[in-house]
């Protein structure tokens, strides 16, 4: 009787799980599903083709712009330009970059929670890891590597395939190593990373990955583009109305207009804060979803 009784405790401790090991095998999982490894494929391979693409573009409309001007420059020189036209190569790479890094990792972030729940596996998971709460914070930290792997990456092939596309170009400031480069290509990658996790909690949220995955394309890309729509029908005489100072303020709070600010090399005239408030307003926004995500997963059945 007292062997029978020793049997749970021993089997209970050697089954429990530390965070660490919650978070290993988060990171094993994500690497082991197959639609997770092709859609990580396919944000590094379309996000450095699209930085890539931009920057050929950029180059063929200097060129056909300033036709029968000399175009040569020492090669690593900066490059005399316009105030508020392209600017820093870091500019342009880290917009461009986020522009459809930041939807596809979110999808991503999305699938990392949902796909558990489609399959099952969650409660599996639930069963060797009970507290939930560990289990979230584990996936975040994944997601934080994730994107700090894949985007590190993307952002260092993309700068150096576009220096080698604009190096004899003009327009652009070829400069690397300076604060305002290194802040702007910093910032995309906190960028990246809050809306990622962004879509982690939405996913977390709404369980189903469609739902999920078309709540955060409607308000990362759908309402921000309806709100540039209307800000530059407003501004061209196109469209008036009452509200039309509340919704050129309004917009700089939408979670990617906020956080595009920080990949600026300048603060615009009309956004109502600093560079460094706009990250402080997307991971407000993103802050906000990890919180209810949490909540609802402590609630609700696996």
């Amino acid at each position: 009787m007292m062997a029978k009784d020793r049997v749970p405790a021993v089997v209970a401790k050697r089954h429990k799980l530390s965070f660490w090991g919650v978070l290993r095998s988060e990171w094993i999982k994500v690497f082991s599903l197959r639609s997770t490894g092709w859609l990580m494929v396919a944000t590094v391979v379309l996000t450095t083709a699209a930085a890539l693409g931009y920057s050929a573009l950029h180059w063929y409309m200097e060129s056909r712009r300033n036709l029968g001007e000399p175009m040569g420059i020492p090669d690593g020189a900066p490059i005399a330009m316009v105030q508020g036209e392209y600017g820093l190569l870091s500019s342009l790479v880290a917009q461009s970059t986020t522009i459809a890094g930041s939807i596809l990792f979110s999808i991503l972030c999305v699938l990392i929670y949902t796909n558990e729940h489609s399959s099952g596996m969650i409660k599996a998971t639930y069963v060797v890891a009970p507290r939930r709460g560990r289990v979230v914070v584990a996936k975040a930290f994944v997601i934080l590597l994730l994107c700090l792997l894949l985007f590190g990456f993307v952002l260092a092939a993309s700068w150096g395939g576009s220096y080698l596309i604009l190096r004899e170009g003009i327009g652009v400031d070829l400069t690397l190593l300076s604060p305002v480069s290194l802040r702007i290509l910093g910032g995309a990658l906190i960028n990246i990373a809050l809306v990622g996790l962004f879509g982690f909690g939405v996913g977390a949220m709404f369980r189903s990955s469609a739902v999920s995955i078309a709540v955060v394309v409607t308000a990362t890309l759908i309402i921000p583009g309806i709100g540039f729509v209307l800000r530059e029908m407003i501004s061209l005489g196109l469209y008036t109305a009452t509200w039309e100072q509340w919704a050129a303020v309004g917009q700089w709070f939408l979670p990617t207009r906020a956080g595009a600010l920080v990949m600026m090399e300048n603060q615009p005239t009309s956004a109502p804060f600093d560079l460094w408030i706009g990250v402080g307003v997307l991971g407000g926004w993103t802050l906000l979803t990890l919180i209810l995500g949490m909540i609802l997963v402590k609630r609700r059945d696996a």
